[in-house]
């Protein structure tokens, strides 16, 4: 019977091969996690600054009403709100808003 014997350069190839092919998964899974972790964090910062974006809108809103703004022009400037005005020599009648 006439066996071909394989050859210690062929296995060594094969084997060399083998550990590269076995050290590019590994580094891929280790990327993918690192990756995975910075994805997951800059979810949490997302929502976090979602979450200060809306507290800042509301508190935007809060300091801008009307109602607010009147009372701050009453109380510190000792302004009214008047019925009626005169710009240039006209009356322009404002409509009050209640």
């Amino acid at each position: 019977m006439d066996k071909k014997k394989v050859s210690v350069f062929y296995i060594t190839i094969f084997m060399i091969l083998t550990a590269l092919s076995i050290g590019f998964l590994i580094n891929n899974i280790l990327t993918y996690d690192k990756l995975a972790k910075q994805n997951r964090e800059l979810r949490v910062r997302e929502e976090e600054q979602i979450r200060e974006n809306l507290k800042l809108k509301i508190e935007i809103e809060k300091l801008s009403s009307f109602e607010r703004i009147k009372k701050l022009a009453s109380e510190r400037l000792g302004m009214i709100y008047a019925d009626s005005a005169i710009i240039k020599n006209e009356l322009i009648v404002i409509p009050r808003i209640n």
